[in-house]
């Protein structure tokens, strides 16, 4: 059931060219409140529309308008109205102790599945050299602040 919400989602993006960088985000936080225990039957489809419209806020720089996602999100999702998602997207935001950025080591996994169920052949083909340029910049310096994160040691007082 989580496979058919998370292509519920993907199918979204595609029909409203929202970004997969953006859909990978909405995995991830779904993925983390799965974790944290916050998700059960009951919620999840109305879970992982909050974490796409997050995501959308948050990383689709293309101007979509949000009407228009809640509105796509509940048709394919059969939930009654927009305001369902919208009464619960602050909760989620705090589930996710409002912290929306995420290092690309969290959400990549889920861009390379996307990108292989969607039979791209490389980023490189989907950004476009200059974007594809800038992302690998990006990567390298998140992954050398993941590293030094992970080899300073915890001091106890």
């Amino acid at each position: 059931q989580i496979r058919s919400l998370k292509q519920h989602l993907l199918d979204t993006a595609l029909e409203l060219d929202i970004e997969f960088s953006t859909v990978a985000k909405s995995y991830a936080y779904f993925e983390k409140l799965l974790l944290c225990g916050k998700i059960i039957k009951l919620n999840r489809k109305i879970v992982g529309a909050c974490a796409l419209i997050l995501a959308v806020k948050v990383n689709d720089s293309r101007h979509v308008v949000i009407s228009n996602v809640l509105d796509e999100l509940c048709k394919r999702l059969d939930l009654r109205d927009p305001q369902q998602i919208i009464d619960h997207e602050f909760a989620v935001f705090a589930a996710l102790k409002f912290s929306l950025h995420l290092p690309q080591h969290e959400y990549l996994p889920h861009f390379e599945r996307i990108f292989s169920h969607l039979e791209f052949d490389s980023f490189q083909e989907y950004l476009g050299e200059k974007m594809y340029q800038t992302w690998s910049k990006n990567a390298r310096n998140d992954k050398e602040e993941f590293d030094f994160k992970e080899e300073k040691p915890i001091l106890l007082k």
